[in-house]
């Protein structure tokens, strides 16, 4: 690249930071009133997904948020049992099983998981787009227009993710630092 390339592309990005600012401040505010400033320990692993679950979040890549959010309780419950060298469960696929496989070994209580599944369908409104279709229809049901008719016109209004993101953001916040401190808190002490 051209040296008037690199003064361009640097422009632009300054002038997206500009207009980012106000967003990204707000939103690194939601999560210091929501996560806090000091950390229970974590695996490195679900150590990886808090911080990438941050940073959607901060960046404005909300869809993402609420993807690792969901993504580290997953991760979380592999941890717990692979730690209880119990490998059948911590293969098991997908957080709803992982969910009812802590639920059934009294590692969660009713409350937390009913947070979680609240979690897992907010979730997969953003990973099965055919959800509230007929099943009948379901391999046809992968278009815009069928987005459009689950969601409404992303061209005419703006979807509330940044809403849903932040309730995926609150969810986390509640539940991971106790966790977290249930099942590592001891050990580090």
């Amino acid at each position: 690249m051209g040296i008037n390339r690199d003064n361009e592309l640097k422009a632009m990005i300054i002038e997206a930071d500009k207009r980012s600012f106000e967003g990204r401040l707000n939103r690194l505010a939601f999560l210091y009133e929501n996560l806090g400033e000091e950390y229970v320990p974590f695996p490195a692993i679900v150590l990886e997904y808090f911080e990438e679950t941050k940073l959607c979040f901060y960046e404005g890549a909300f869809v993402a948020s609420i993807l690792m959010a969901s993504g580290t309780f997953e991760e979380l419950f592999r941890q717990i049992y692979r730690d209880a060298s119990d490998m059948k469960k911590a293969n098991a696929k997908g957080l709803a099983n992982l969910v009812n496989h802590a639920v059934k070994d009294r590692l969660i209580s009713l409350e937390e998981t009913k947070e979680l599944t609240k979690l897992r369908r907010l979730r997969n409104k953003f990973t099965h787009i055919s959800v509230g279709f007929k099943s009948v229809d379901f391999k046809k049901k992968r278009t815009f227009l069928d987005f459009i008719l689950l969601w409404g016109d992303p061209r005419r209004e703006r979807l509330p993710i940044e809403a849903l993101a932040k309730d995926a953001i609150r969810i986390f916040a509640r539940l991971l630092p106790e966790l977290c401190n249930r099942f590592w808190g001891t050990k580090h002490k």
